[in-house]
């Protein structure tokens, strides 16, 4: 049976999408400190009585869900940025196999750059052999066993998510 190396994740939009990530909590920290600054300008200034008060009192709220917010913007962006350089080290894994498979003389593809399949070692049929065919029949048995063992190593730390 085939052995499936595909990858079904882009780790550059993933990074793309954190260094979003990143940009929207700066902006909304920025945007956070402007609400609280007013709150201060309007301590200082001619607003007192209850109205201002209330005023104060709903705009530090204000000013602390931004704060709250860009929290979770930036543990966002942290995991997505750890998802993709574990999506990065997955794909080399599965490139590795590959190029095992491959210098054995296994049939890989659909394109060997970009790989998302090992085919099995073709049937020998019956023999005789020579002693180069039975080599060359042992070589890639082994490059297959050892293609499937580092598949298996990746899917299972890729299975964390």
């Amino acid at each position: 049976m085939p052995i499936l190396t595909l990858v079904d994740a882009d780790p550059d939009s993933c990074r793309a999408c954190a260094n979003g990530l990143s940009k929207l909590a700066e902006a909304t920290e920025d945007n956070a400190q402007k609400v609280r600054d007013a709150k201060a300008k309007s301590e200082h200034g001619d607003w007192e009585g209850i109205a201002g008060d209330k005023f104060r009192e709903k705009i530090e709220k204000i000013a602390h869900l931004g704060f709250d917010f860009k929290l979770q913007l930036e543990s966002a962006k942290t995991g997505l940025s750890k998802f993709a350089d574990d999506m990065s080290g997955v794909k080399a894994t599965m490139n590795r196999a590959v190029a095992v498979a491959l210098e054995a003389g296994l049939p890989a593809g659909p394109d060997v750059c970009n790989a998302t399949w090992i085919m099995d070692p073709p049937d020998p049929g019956f023999g005789p052999y020579s002693v180069a065919q039975e080599t060359k029949m042992a070589k890639q048995l082994a490059a297959y066993a050892e293609a499937n063992q580092i598949v298996a190593g990746a899917r299972q730390a890729r299975g964390r998510w």
